[in-house]
């Protein structure tokens, strides 16, 4: 057992477990709800510092903490197993720079190999992601279409708090709309689409005068 807390303790394994200390802690309260997992207590510039990083190995596309997470538990068992095999063929005890100098290098490469399981690890959440993206960006593109489409005002009146309209086509879309006072808009009248809200899911109108009547 002494050799056990002994490795567990000492460089270069006691650097991430203390790390993984943190982040039982965290995930400890998060359990208790204590903490929230969407207040992060960093900086939003710490943050996209951060983000950008995780970006340059391909970690995007997956929360932070679970990165965080799967990335230093795997460097601990990387370098937890690894110091443990280095001491079991060991002849001598070493000492001096020179051990200092390979738990160094060993605390680097768990680094790097912790960045490819972790990698691994996320992979279909990152899927999983960019599948949700494309949708959301697909749904918006289809909604933008009918900018500069003539709608017709199904609800009794349109003003910038409310109103309904139908739009025709291949099937006939009923859609949110609203319009800028002091325009007037009534049931049965027509108005040109002008612009998408993404955020609130509705389309801001004019009235509209067919030029042939």
């Amino acid at each position: 057992m002494a050799w056990l807390i002994d490795a567990i303790a000492n460089f270069p394994t006691a650097v991430y477990t203390v790390l993984l200390a943190v982040l039982m802690v965290y995930w400890f309260f998060v359990l208790l709800g204590i903490v929230d997992r969407q207040s992060a207590p960093f900086s939003d510039d710490s943050l996209k510092h951060v983000s950008l990083f995780l970006n340059q190995f391909g970690l995007s596309g997956a929360p932070l903490e679970l990165v965080a997470t799967l990335l230093v538990t795997s460097a601990w068992f990387i370098t937890f197993i690894s110091k443990m095999l280095l001491q079991s063929f060991a002849t001598s005890g070493g000492g001096g720079w020179l051990t200092l100098l390979g738990d160094t290098v060993l605390l680097i490469a768990a680094f790097f190999l912790a960045l490819l399981v972790t990698r691994l690890g996320i992979a279909p959440l990152r899927k999983e992601t960019v599948q949700d993206t494309l949708d959301e960006v697909e749904t918006v593109k289809q909604w933008q279409d009918y900018i500069g489409d003539i709608c017709h005002i199904t609800s009794g009146r349109v003003n910038e708090k409310f109103g309904e309209a139908s739009v025709d086509g291949a099937d006939t879309v009923t859609v949110q709309v609203r319009c800028q006072s002091p325009a007037k808009l009534r049931r049965g009248e027509s108005a040109l689409i002008t612009e998408f809200d993404s955020d609130k899911n509705l389309y801001w109108v004019e009235p509209y005068q067919d030029p042939l009547v």
